[in-house]
């Protein structure tokens, strides 16, 4: 328990709790009770772009760091600008809009430069070349059957 003496000549200093109890008990000293309100934490944010090892680029993350205890960390994904809340210090926290803008800007640069997303609307782009490839083709054979039989042809039985 801390306590101080009855003027305040002295700084407050912990002691045994019977011992305190004695203290205050025999009238020489008191509780000592802080007015100092509890500072609350500063998180301070910071959205980073990722590192590029061996030409792949990391994804964007947004860095935190807590004023009340020095802890930091870090938040990545898509959306953990929108999603992810950080917990310190008996509180937690969002991510400030102005970071939130800054890591969606990070975000949206990120995409068109990772090569798993180029490779993504690569494919994805080779896909549906095949499928308009074999539409036309089929209404050739379709166009062909029509003019060799001079009838109107729906489907084409294979």
């Amino acid at each position: 328990m801390k306590v101080v003496d009855v003027a305040e000549q002295h700084p407050p200093f912990d002691v045994p709790s019977g011992l305190a109890q004695s203290l205050i008990a025999a009238g020489t000293h008191k509780q000592y009770v802080s007015n100092k309100p509890k500072t609350q934490q500063q998180l301070t944010w910071k959205a980073c772009r990722g590192s590029e090892y061996n030409g792949v680029l990391e994804p964007p993350f947004i860095f935190y760091r807590c004023s009340g205890c020095s802890n930091s960390g870090q938040i990545s994904g898509p959306t953990c600008h929108r999603t992810q809340t950080v917990r310190c210090c008996g509180s937690q926290a969002k991510v400030p809009d102005d970071i939130a803008e800054q890591f969606a800007k990070l975000r949206k640069e990120y995409e068109p430069n990772n090569r798993k997303y180029q490779k993504a609307v690569q494919q994805a782009a080779q896909y549906e070349e095949k499928k308009r490839q074999a539409v036309l083709e089929q209404e050739r054979r379709l166009l062909a059957k029509e003019l060799r039989t001079g009838t109107s042809v729906t489907a084409i039985e294979d």
